[in-house]
C-alpha cells in the first residue's frame, strides 16, 4: 500500500457508512464465522493462483471451493496475472482504497473479478468492482473491459457480470457523499 493512503477510508468503510452494506440483522457469531470462512477461500485461491497453495494443508471444507475456483477459471477461460492477484489499490483524485480481488486475462481483455464465498451477491458488490474499477484504471492507465463476480459455490460457481454502465457514477457521487459528511456532520 501507498504510505500516503493509509488514512484513506477503504471501498467497505465507504458502503457501510453510506449504508449500502448492512449486517446488522445477521447474528455475530454467524457473521464471524462466515467472515473467517470468506477469508479462508480468498487466501486457498490466492495461493492456488499464485502457485504456493500445499493441499496437503487445506481444511476438508474448502476443498469444493477449491474445485469451484478451478471449474470457473476453466469455464470462463481465465488466466491468473500474478501481479494482480489481491492487489492493494487506491484513486488519489477520489482518496479512497482498497483490495481487489483479481485482474484477470481473458483472451485479450481484462476482467476485473471479485470472488465471494457467500450465500449470496448483495447488489453493493457491483459497486465495490466499480471502486475497484476506478482505482486500477488510474493507477495502471489500462482499461477494465468487464466486471465480474463468481460466487463460489460446491464444486461450482455463480457467475454475475457487473454490466451497469451508470456503477461508475454512482461510486462518484457516494464518494462525494462520504467526503461531505465527514466534513459536515
Amino acid at each position: 500500500m501507498n504510505p500516503k493512503t493509509k488514512d484513506w477510508p477503504h471501498v467497505t468503510e465507504i458502503l457501510k457508512a453510506e449504508g449500502f452494506v448492512n449486517y446488522s440483522s445477521v447474528n455475530e457469531d454467524i457473521l464471524s464465522t462466515a467472515q473467517h470462512f470468506g477469508i479462508a477461500v480468498h487466501k486457498m485461491c490466492e495461493l492456488y493462483d499464485l502457485e504456493t497453495l500445499d493441499i496437503k494443508t487445506l481444511s476438508g471444507a474448502l476443498f469444493p471451493y477449491l474445485e469451484g475456483w478451478k471449474k470457473a477459471k476453466e469455464d470462463l477461460k481465465l488466466q491468473t496475472i500474478k501481479q494482480y492477484v489481491e492487489m492493494p489499490i487506491w484513486s488519489k483524485r477520489w482518496k479512497f482504497r482498497g483490495r481487489l480481488d483479481r485482474i484477470m486475462r481473458r483472451g485479450k481483455k481484462l476482467v476485473l473479478v471479485d470472488i465471494k464465498a457467500t450465500t449470496q451477491i448483495m447488489p453493493a458488490t457491483a459497486l465495490q468492482t466499480a471502486f475497484y474499477q476506478i482505482g486500477f484504471e488510474e493507477m495502471t492507465k489500462e482499461k477494465i473491459k468487464e466486471r465480474w463476480i463468481i460466487r463460489l459455490k460446491l464444486n461450482d460457481y455463480e457467475l454475475k457480470p457487473c454490466n451497469d454502465i451508470y456503477d461508475s457514477d454512482v461510486c462518484i457521487g457516494i464518494i462525494q457523499s462520504f467526503y461531505w459528511k465527514r466534513k459536515h456532520l
